[in-house]
């Protein structure tokens, strides 16, 4: 599972939205631009925002 930050909407999710993926998906977002690989910061918590499911195109 790989963590990505939306850099622009897609699908359900919104600039700023963190979201699991498959590596395989989570390439094609980071190549497209569309997202950057999210490395969570230590000690900071949740932010209470959930990821979905939905398929991002």
């Amino acid at each position: 599972m790989v963590q990505v930050k939306f850099l622009k909407n897609c699908g359900a999710y919104t600039v700023g939205d963190v979201a699991g993926f498959e590596e395989a998906k989570a390439d094609l977002l980071i190549k497209r631009n569309i997202a950057e690989k999210h490395v969570p910061e230590r000690g900071k918590g949740t932010t209470g925002k959930q990821g979905g499911n939905a398929a991002a195109n």
